[in-house]
């Protein structure tokens, strides 16, 4: 071994909700479709663009409020939490769900430097065991504070669809 490298972070629980921009950072990877929506479903909403891909557009809503119907979600609450993924997935036994964790709030590195994708973390937060899947959806979670607390800072969440997992670790890669 050569090189290791181990990057830990602060747990902050979240579940998903309503729209957040996607940080430039990762908008630029052109690996993700944002869901622009004013809901909490934002979880529900990745999932059935990854099944229903729309051919234009694909960040409205609208293409896919029509599916909603399609998903199994009885006996879950929104927004979805990353620990009821494995409920989600039972009840939907033809689709498979692994979720990515995004953080590039490094400020003081990102300051210092023009590109900063060195400065991204991405850790998976739950891994789905079933390999066998009709549909698998990667999802990773972009986080917003909306309320600075000394003690416990509240964040917001929201699940993005990622197109193109090889295109959004790349950055690790090299």
């Amino acid at each position: 071994v050569l090189n290791a490298t181990i990057n830990t972070s602060a747990h902050r629980p979240c579940e998903g909700s309503s729209y957040i921009p996607t940080p430039p950072h990762l908008s630029h990877k052109l690996c993700t479709v944002n869901i622009k929506n004013d809901d909490n479903l934002c979880f529900l909403y990745a999932i059935l663009a990854q099944i229903y891909p729309a051919s234009y557009n694909r960040e409205r809503v609208s293409h896919y409020t029509k599916y909603l119907h399609t998903l199994n979600t009885t006996g879950l609450t929104f927004p979805m939490q990353v620990t009821d993924i494995g409920k989600f997935e039972k009840l939907n036994p033809d689709i498979s769900v692994s979720v990515y964790y995004f953080n590039d709030h490094d400020d003081d590195k990102a300051d210092r430097r023009r590109d900063h994708t060195e400065d991204m973390f991405i850790s998976p937060m739950y891994v789905s065991p079933h390999r066998d899947r009709a549909h698998h959806v990667n999802l990773i979670v972009i986080d917003e504070e909306v309320a600075e607390d000394e003690v416990d800072p509240i964040d917001k969440c929201h699940y993005i669809l990622v197109t193109k997992l090889s295109a959004l670790v790349a950055h690790r890669t090299s």
